[in-house]
């Protein structure tokens, strides 16, 4: 749902001369900010009950999904199922948003710089893998704050102790500093620069595959 939301409007943007060049050149994250607000909005309830059932201080018996939702229901009612749902939506976008806007213009700019090779019919760039390896690097780094944030408040569940996501982000600045809001950056770059490349593979192999020729050339 969200690749065919994005691959939808990344082209009503970036394809449409009509539009000032800046929409043009900004598609790829105006298109990845529709997809991300239908992605959590229908996933943000799984997320926050997975990350309670998750949780390692939780007595086993209690780490089932009926436990979950009935605590978060008797605490806070439905409201709760959406704790940090705005961050969710908002880092999505700046993560998201800043993946693909990187990624669309960072292989065009490196495009057949290392050469290609086959695999079959499909004409596999390289480039395309490390755009998509820096791209995914370099959103971790600016959304990674507002993530560590957002987790927070999702666990602040019961007696709150944070008022709102400024509060929560104001309180972990004073006692931990800039290293509470990287925390687990470096883990997260690794996987990311690995998980980057092979998104970009796979993305454009599904373009290739497409069915929808129009998808294939605009892209």
């Amino acid at each position: 749902m969200s690749s065919i939301t994005y691959q939808w409007a990344k082209h009503k943007f970036s394809g449409n001369e009509n539009l000032p060049q800046f929409i043009q050149y900004s598609g790829p994250f105006l298109a990845s900010t529709i997809s991300n607000l239908v992605y959590y909005t229908l996933g943000v309830v799984p997320e926050i009950v997975g990350q309670k059932m998750q949780d390692p201080t939780r007595p086993l018996a209690q780490r089932t999904a009926r436990s979950v939702v009935a605590e978060i229901y008797a605490a806070e009612g439905v409201r709760g199922f959406f704790r940090g749902y705005g961050l969710m939506v908002g880092n999505g976008a700046l993560s998201c948003g800043t993946i693909w806007l990187a990624y669309e213009h960072l292989k065009t700019s490196l495009a057949g710089r290392f050469g290609t090779f086959h695999l079959g019919s499909y004409e596999v760039d390289p480039a395309k893998m490390l755009a998509g390896s820096l791209a995914d690097c370099l959103a971790i780094c600016v959304s990674n704050p507002v993530d560590v944030v957002k987790v927070r408040l999702q666990m602040d569940t019961g007696n709150a102790q944070y008022r709102g996501a400024w509060d929560a982000f104001k309180r972990l600045w004073r006692a931990e500093g800039l290293r509470g809001l990287t925390r687990g950056l470096g883990p997260d770059l690794m996987t990311g620069s690995l998980m980057g490349a092979w998104a970009a593979f796979t993305y454009e192999f599904m373009l290739h595959l497409s069915v929808i020729p129009k998808a294939k050339d605009k892209s």
